[in-house]
């Protein structure tokens, strides 16, 4: 056990590393080197403001539209509640115990809902592991009522042991999407060598429904001010702000109106006319959608000045959207995100 938990602290140090390595979309590299398949955590930031109604959202004749002119007072950290939400807790839902994977020895048990006020809402699973291997069970994705969110989970199980752990989901994200009740959850589960982190396997997606799924309503999309619509996909700005660790960041939302997985970053990044590196990488499955930030690089923001929100007097950036296969499907030019 011992062994187990050293190399879940490996795992979540070179997780953390690798992926703030990997996630810039840098408006200073190469092209080729900017885009990666994963999303940054999201920090913590919740929104609430209605849609800008005066945004033109008809698809102009290549088959996409953005405002240029959006106005920094409807896009600001005002728009951003911070109170969390009262109505995720332990008897909002139920579900019925099930195995959701049964497959070369390994078997995998949902027990129950649970909800932890230091951890938040979670799904407790019973790990059986029958095989001759040891293995790592995580999660490559999880949606939470056609939401993307993240989750906290991994857990090592020797060969022939059982294991009992809960599956968490991020809280900040429900807040962030209206989410009160969880209706259905979809889970992508992987597994990998405990040792090496080599992957073993990939699993298909499996669902829960919970007790409060025939009634679940989608809440009234929170898109903020529409600044990219297309065949492809729909991205929003919804409000900008510091974040925790005393940097900024805007939080976009983005819709995947394919029928593919895709992943949109960022590029071009401007402050002021200042050239500026910015964090952004949104996984949003078929149909699904995301919440999802552009942190702004600290260094580069003290550099230029830009030490406070009531500097930022514009803002341009361009976005790319790729395929699973990492092909580029659709890119933008600099859109002015708003001008003060």
């Amino acid at each position: 056990m011992i062994k187990g938990k050293v190399n879940k602290i490996l795992l979540t140090l070179l997780t953390s590393i690798l992926t703030l390595g990997l996630i810039a979309c840098s408006s200073s590299e190469d092209s080729n080197n900017r885009d990666v398949s994963r999303r940054e955590k999201r920090t913590d930031i919740s929104s609430s403001n209605e849609t800008d109604t005066s945004v033109d959202t008809n698809l102009s004749s290549d088959s996409s539209s953005f405002d240029d002119n959006n106005s920094l007072d409807d896009i600001n950290d005002e728009n951003l509640p911070t109170e969390k939400s009262e109505n995720i807790n332990p008897d909002s839902v139920t579900i019925e115990e099930q195995v959701l994977i049964e497959q070369d020895g390994l078997k995998v048990t949902a027990k129950g809902y649970v909800y932890d006020k230091y951890s938040g809402p979670g799904i407790s699973l019973l790990i059986e592991n029958d095989s001759d291997q040891n293995i790592l069970l995580s999660t490559t994705d999880v949606i939470v009522n056609d939401y993307m969110v993240n989750s906290y989970f991994t857990e090592e199980v020797n060969a022939g042991k059982k294991s009992n752990d809960t599956m968490y989901f991020s809280e900040t994200d429900f807040e962030t999407a209206g989410i009160d009740t969880i209706g259905k959850v979809e889970i992508y589960f992987h597994i990998s060598d405990p040792d090496t982190y080599t992957k073993i396997e990939d699993f298909d997606c499996v669902t829960i429904e919970t007790s409060a799924s025939e009634s679940i309503e989608t809440p009234s999309d929170n898109i903020g001010t529409e600044l990219y619509v297309s065949d492809y996909v729909s991205i929003s700005a919804i409000g900008i702000k510091e974040n925790t660790i005393g940097g900024m960041e805007l939080l976009l939302y983005t819709e995947n109106k394919t029928d593919q997985n895709i992943t949109v970053c960022c590029d071009d990044l401007s402050i002021n006319g200042y050239m500026i590196t910015g964090y952004f990488s949104a996984d949003v499955y078929t149909g699904k959608k995301a919440y999802d930030s552009i942190s702004f690089s600290s260094s580069d923001m003290e550099k230029n000045g830009l030490t406070d929100i009531n500097d930022i007097d514009d803002v341009e950036v361009a976005f790319r959207v790729r395929d699973a296969d990492f092909n580029v499907i659709e890119e933008t030019e600099p859109i002015q995100i708003f001008t003060r």
